[in-house]
């Protein structure tokens, strides 16, 4: 006997299982929380971000866009703003 054999029938094998489980156990909970943080960060993007209206008050105000362009952006941001 050479000693393997008593290797190769025992229980040896449950330390790779083991080891894998484990690794796919972190790899999902790693996932998991880096999503959870993309979501945040993109819900935190969005309450900061301006309005349609404050943008084109923003351009007029540059000189970007003229009085007649304002007036169209507001009437028509109004216009399709839901009634709430």
């Amino acid at each position: 006997m050479t000693g393997f054999e008593c290797v190769s029938g025992g229980w040896l094998w449950i330390i790779p299982f083991g080891a894998m489980m484990l690794f796919c156990f972190f790899m999902m909970v790693g996932g998991k929380m880096g999503s959870m943080k993309s979501i945040a960060h993109n819900k935190a993007h969005h309450l900061d971000a301006d309005s349609a209206i404050d943008i084109a008050d923003k351009r007029y105000a540059s000189g970007e866009i003229g009085k007649d362009d304002h007036e169209k952006i507001l009437n028509r941001l109004k216009v399709d703003e839901p009634d709430s």
